[in-house]
């Protein structure tokens, strides 16, 4: 089977016209050419993309994996490929132990019967955390990191979880590191209060990632530089970035790719079950939260994730002129999957890789997901 499309992103291009090979469900070669009696499938007006990668997402459209986990982990992964999420990392808040472990066992054992977009691990977004910027986390569940917390999680599950966040101003965050490392765990910071010190140590350690950098930390400082300083200045670590035009000015995105390496910039939807849902006063993990014209807050005027999804992040980017189509491809795709290890397996189109990919118009709307090369989700 072939895909003829416009365009077809490719090792960082855009090019074609041109035929995609699809082969027992894997990405084969990218063809000018081929025979009349190939079965086609025409695509002469669209784009072919990678599907998208979203490392940062609780939930989307009234499903909250933090609830009914397994039923709704199941349920997610098919509503996602409605946005062109073809493989998401989910992402766990913080709450007791007991109920974080029940959550992790559950997505473990719900793996098997995901037949949407993939699930290749899990973020823990918590309960490490700082309560001055707790944003809309669960301040009740904070503690320092601690080594024991995974004691009764199995070596597999312990390896489902690919993310953790951290503030690295806590008690025992070295030894946590270490452990995480071991582990093959990536460590992001984020929730945190730290000082410039503290979070360049935790990076200089082996930390990775700045989680929503700009939210969930001080405020840029001349004076007395912070996390957000630190994730600026280590040109080896990613910076989570949500793109929905409140949670960061457009400008300051601007400012922010002079800065920043841009392979080392990773889109994010921080989406939770609100996503998808009208206006309206919700609970998520005992916390009040209000939508309100897309925007969620809660009662305290922190802002509660995003509503907007990381396909409708990578239009802004373009349509605010910040980078190029070429250029912001790859933040919804292969970088994010390269900042979590999972870059061999997601997020390129690659031959003999799984065929998962999207068909956007060239307004970047979607049309159709394919996921290991079978037509997954068509646009009504």
């Amino acid at each position: 089977m072939y895909i003829y499309a416009e365009k077809i992103f490719f090792q960082g291009k855009m090019v074609g016209p041109a035929y995609l090979e699809i082969n027992n469900g894997k990405f084969g070669k990218i063809k000018k050419e081929v025979c009349e009696d190939d079965y086609i499938i025409d695509y002469k007006d669209f784009y072919v993309l990678p599907g998208l990668v979203d490392t940062h997402i609780h939930g989307y459209n009234g499903l909250d994996i933090m609830d009914d986990t397994h039923t709704n982990i199941v349920l997610l992964s098919k509503k996602l490929l409605e946005v062109g999420v073809t493989t998401f990392i989910p992402t766990l808040m913080s709450t007791s132990k007991d109920k974080m472990e029940n959550v992790i066992h559950d997505i473990y054992k719900a793996k098997r019967d995901i037949k949407g977009a993939k699930v290749p691990g899990v973020f823990l977004e918590g309960p490490f955390f700082s309560e001055k910027y707790k944003g809309a986390q669960n301040n009740e569940y904070f503690n320092h990191p601690y080594t024991s917390y995974f004691e009764n999680l199995t070596k597999d599950e312990i390896g489902l979880i690919k993310k953790i966040a951290i503030a690295p101003e806590l008690k025992y965050t070295e030894a946590f590191i270490d452990y995480c490392l071991y582990n093959n765990i990536v460590v992001g910071l984020g929730h945190s209060d730290a000082n410039f010190i503290e979070a360049d140590k935790a990076f200089a350690q082996g930390a990775k990632i700045g989680i929503h950098t700009f939210n969930g930390m001080r405020k840029f400082n001349s004076k007395d530089p912070g996390l957000l300083e630190a994730i600026m200045i280590n040109d080896n670590v990613y910076a989570e970035l949500i793109c929905d035009g409140y949670h960061i000015h457009h400008n300051v995105l601007k400012l922010f790719k002079k800065i920043k390496p841009k392979d080392k910039i990773v889109l994010v939807s921080d989406n939770t079950k609100l996503a998808g849902l009208p206006d309206g006063t919700y609970d998520i993990e005992g916390i009040s939260v209000q939508i309100s014209g897309g925007i969620c807050r809660t009662s305290d005027g922190n802002l509660a994730g995003s509503t907007t999804t990381l396909l409708k992040s990578l239009k802004n980017i373009v349509e605010w002129k910040i980078f190029s189509l070429e250029e912001a491809i790859p933040l919804v795709t292969s970088i994010p999957a390269k900042s979590i290890n999972i870059d061999n397996f997601y997020g390129t189109i690659t031959e003999n890789r799984s065929a998962d990919f999207i068909i956007v118009d060239k307004q970047l709307n979607l049309e159709n997901v394919f996921i290991n090369g079978d037509l997954a989700y068509e646009k009504k």
